[in-house]
């Protein structure tokens, strides 16, 4: 259909968009890297911290990540794949509802895993902000599921039926208002922490600060 081509469409698009950061991302934690480990095997901080600074305008990309383990840093992209999947699962099985939401609850009980068992997240408000949002997104996706399944089966209790397409709609609800409430509280916290970077005369860290707001809307 014309509408699951465009929902194709847009999910390989945004894929094309991603790869690029991916990769630059992981060239520049490679180097960091290697440059951390010259830095201490030398035991001066020179080159590590003057790398840092030539890349400095990209941190973004990866800063504000644990750095225990190679795939923490470039977590936000990681999590950009994750949202661009469920679109291209839609486009391609639309035909199949039953494995479209099978493979969505697969989704997020990996994401939940995953952010519960590493961790990968320094900020506790973005950590919260996270775990919160893909447990939300797993009871909405669980309901669809056993929708399908109760569909499939050929059942006709409508209460429960019901049910679960009000929880799906709270669920979207709480998703949507939940976003802006994390965003409005993420710009006061760097808006304060900018204040007091200010005062501190710290003006690099409060000019990085302020840069990192212009990327909320998408975190």
């Amino acid at each position: 259909t014309h509408h699951g081509s465009f929902s194709l469409a847009m999910a390989i698009f945004m894929l094309l968009l991603i790869v690029p950061f991916y990769l630059g991302t992981i060239y520049l934690l490679r180097n960091i890297k290697n440059a951390q480990n010259r830095s201490k095997i030398l035991k001066k901080e020179t080159e590590y911290i003057n790398y840092l600074d030539k890349w400095k305008n990209y941190q973004v990309l990866f800063g504000g990540c644990s750095v225990s383990y190679p795939l923490y840093r470039p977590f936000y992209l990681i999590y950009c794949t994750r949202l661009a999947l469920p679109m291209i699962f839609a486009a391609f099985l639309s035909d199949y509802p039953l494995a479209q939401t099978i493979l969505y609850v697969f989704i997020s009980i990996s994401m939940i895993v995953y952010v519960i068992w590493r961790k990968p997240i320094q900020n506790k408000l973005d950590y919260i902000n996270i775990f919160v949002l893909e447990g939300v997104i797993f009871i909405a996706n669980m309901s669809a599921l056993t929708l399908v399944g109760m569909y499939m089966a050929g059942s006709t209790n409508e209460s429960a039926r019901n049910a679960l397409g009000q929880l799906i709609i709270v669920a979207s609800f709480i998703i949507n208002y939940m976003s802006i409430i994390f965003l409005i509280s993420k710009v006061v916290s760097n808006v304060r922490l900018a204040m007091m970077h200010r005062r501190s005369a710290s003006k690099y860290e409060e000019k990085a600060v302020l840069l990192q707001m212009l990327f909320l809307p998408f975190q």
